[in-house]
């Protein structure tokens, strides 16, 4: 017979695993989204880093980044959600990135 917290341990891993797969899956989905939106000249400028508690955080390179996506940020979230088949993407969050060009 095996210990409960031995067991407990392993559920919450795998928790934990799907967790990041969806988050992985999500930042994909994000990617192609933005490319759908954008000019690949805009899209070296930024990178989608992480998706949590329904935000996706993108890195910006530029504060004038971050205004453009703000403009079109309902577009990309509900071509996100349309094609995930969930409304799991709420908002965008931004992260400064000192380097220039993905």
């Amino acid at each position: 017979m095996q210990k409960i917290s031995k067991l407990t341990r392993g559920v919450m891993a795998n928790r934990k695993m799907d967790r990041a797969a969806n988050a992985a899956l999500i930042c994909h989905v994000g990617k192609r989204c933005m490319e759908e939106v954008f000019k690949k000249s805009f899209l070296k400028e930024i990178e989608i880093v992480s998706f949590r508690d329904g935000a996706l955080f993108i890195a910006i390179s530029s504060p004038v980044y971050s205004q453009e996506i703000k403009m079109k940020e309902e577009e990309i979230l509900e071509k996100i959600n349309l094609e995930l088949k969930n409304d799991v993407v709420d908002k965008i969050r931004f992260k400064s990135s000192r380097k220039q060009g993905y």
